[in-house]
């Protein structure tokens, strides 16, 4: 009753604060709602009984991406920290500000109110299901063989142009497979390996900073489970734990961008991009680089743009087109030419046609797909949408404490993989994504199997 009460007050703060944005009509306030949003979300979760399972959910994961990208979009713009302010503003006006806005704040009021406890009781059976793990030599081997060879894949792959990340998949849920074995296990040796796979991934994956993000991400997902369920982790670790985290993930992005070129400091590898990130970003004349990086910006922009498209009908419905694509993955257009495209393809191609047919592309945040689609009635799939994710969510949460290793890996990776999906990768790339990790799950427990000891119970008493 208590947290239906919070939420019911959370609520009217989220629809006064919109209304009385409507009403006044100043694009300048859209930041403070953003901003005041966050709060309301955040508070919401901190008055929640398990924390760290609403953080990890995509209601609050969704909701303070748009929050925070969009918050820190707006007042790059308004005091032209915008890299090539110039384009911008001739997309950018207060009108378009003023609709979208509106447009994101109904949006995020939809998502967090698809959130609902599923957690099961974690009671002693349950913990004690917690400590039934062992990891035997046998599995460490053949983890040591997969993981290299599937490194060796991603290369190459990329090496011959291979794009959208798909080798990448079965890396990271390799690591994920063995991280959740390693922590059920208790494993003192994970301390260890954790952080040698993140620096062999920064080596081998410098240009995909994204995946080792994820990857460092779905690790943390994986150890702040664990400690929910054995009652290790009070709130106070729990937040210098994400600020730690958020830091060191900040640093790795700005060391990779300098390994890719930006600030021209020549550098070969992330490591020794990484003495460079404080001279980097305190550069008064690298701060829109280095809001570029973080690519708060480049969300604001496009999300935005693509909001105004949709309003003046630049863009015409799309009626559920980049949705079903997911079915027609296995057919190339050659073959089956009336294959949907993705939305990726279908923004690109009218934002800059000629960047498109070079083969490049930029992505939007995820509400424009929805509004492109089905217009207003957009709000409702994606309630029903998020409706499915977050109870995707909990199902996989509930394996995890039951110790159901493919379902909680599943869910582990989509968590961990869901900032994709947000910054505009499209809900068919980001099912697809969905698809190789269930199949990569399923081909790892049929070589390496779980560790989970099954101790039956004595008959014969």
């Amino acid at each position: 009753m208590r947290l239906k009460t919070n939420r019911l007050i959370i609520n009217i703060l989220l629809v006064f604060s919109t209304l009385l944005f409507y009403v006044h009509g100043d694009s300048y306030l859209a930041k403070y709602v953003f901003i005041l949003q966050f709060f309301l979300f955040a508070l919401f979760g901190l008055v929640f009984p398990r924390k760290i399972l609403y953080f990890f959910s995509p209601s609050f994961i969704t909701t303070a991406y748009i929050c925070i990208n969009m918050a820190i979009g707006l007042y790059a713009f308004e005091n032209g920290l915008i890299y090539k302010q110039v384009i911008v503003a001739s997309y950018i006006n207060d009108e378009v500000i003023l609709r979208a806005s509106l447009m994101f704040f109904v949006a995020n009021i939809i998502v967090f109110n698809t959130f609902r406890n599923r957690i099961n009781s974690i009671d002693s059976e349950m913990r004690k299901k917690a400590h039934q793990f062992q990891l035997s030599r046998n599995q460490v081997i053949k983890f040591f063989i997969i993981i290299p060879v599937l490194f060796a894949v991603d290369i190459v792959s990329d090496k011959l142009g291979t794009q959208g990340g798909i080798f990448t998949i079965p890396v990271t849920v390799s690591i994920l497979y063995l991280s959740y074995l390693l922590s059920r296990s208790q494993e003192k040796g994970r301390w260890i390996f954790y952080p040698i796979i993140i620096l062999i991934s920064l080596f081998l994956q410098f240009d995909s900073k994204r995946e080792v993000v994820f990857l460092i991400g779905g690790i943390f997902i994986i150890e702040s489970i664990s400690t929910v369920q054995l009652r290790r982790l009070s709130s106070t670790r729990l937040f210098f734990t994400v600020v730690v985290l958020g830091i060191a993930a900040f640093y790795l992005i700005i060391a990779m961008s300098i390994t890719r070129g930006f600030g021209y400091y020549g550098v070969k590898n992330p490591i020794e991009a990484l003495s460079y990130v404080d001279d980097y970003i305190s550069d008064e004349n690298n701060i829109r680089l280095v809001l570029n990086n973080i690519e708060a910006t480049t969300v604001f922009f496009h999300s935005y743009n693509a909001i105004d498209m949709f309003l003046t009908r630049e863009a015409p419905m799309l009626y559920g087109k980049t949705f079903i694509k997911i079915a027609f993955f296995p057919f190339p257009r050659s073959v089956l030419p009336i294959k949907p495209n993705s939305i990726i393809h279908e923004y690109t191609y009218r934002y800059d046609p000629y960047l498109r047919e070079e083969g490049r592309s930029v992505a939007v945040s995820l509400y424009p797909e929805y509004f492109w689609n089905f217009d207003w009635l957009g709000v409702l799939v994606l309630f029903g949408v998020f409706f499915l994710f977050n109870e995707a969510y909990f199902y996989g949460i509930n394996s995890y404490f039951e110790g159901n290793i493919q379902i909680a890996v599943m869910g582990v990776f989509l968590i961990a993989y869901f900032v994709g999906y947000l910054r505009g990768s499209g809900i068919d790339l980001f099912l697809l994504y969905l698809l190789i990790a269930f199949g990569t799950i399923k081909l790892l427990y049929y070589l390496i199997g779980s560790n989970k000891l099954y101790i039956e119970e004595d008959t014969n008493t």
